[in-house]
């Protein structure tokens, strides 16, 4: 039984806004600060592609499990790797973009900018 997924995407919309804005703001200030622009740029475009097939993957794993035989079991175990996939993906974009930010070399987006004024 495939299901819609346009739901969710209308849930997620308010992140998808947030993260396009972020990619505009980062393309902005590219010419300032290519060296945090450019990890938060690959950061937000993780997060928008984990999200954009998360829903697609979703919806086919229940058909391919079918397909290959999988039980209840082996369903759920699929469900799982799924969403540990798009967790790790998460958490490395935002570990990402923390460091961008905040980096372990002692510059930081914010001693930058203070800098500036």
């Amino acid at each position: 039984m495939e299901t819609d997924t346009f739901p969710v995407y209308l849930l997620r919309f308010p992140l998808f806004l947030v993260w396009l804005a972020g990619l505009a703001l980062a393309l902005k200030h590219w010419q300032r600060h290519p060296e945090v622009s450019r990890p938060i740029l690959v950061a937000l475009v993780a997060l928008l592609i984990a999200n954009v097939v998360d829903p697609y993957v979703s919806q086919q794993i229940q058909p391919f499990a079918r397909e290959q035989g999988f039980g209840a079991e082996g369903f759920g175990m699929l469900l799982m790797i799924k969403g540990m996939i798009l967790t790790l993906v998460t958490a490395g974009a935002w570990g990402l973009a923390l460091w961008a930010a905040w980096r372990p070399d002692g510059t930081d987006l914010i001693s930058e900018q203070s800098n500036l004024t």
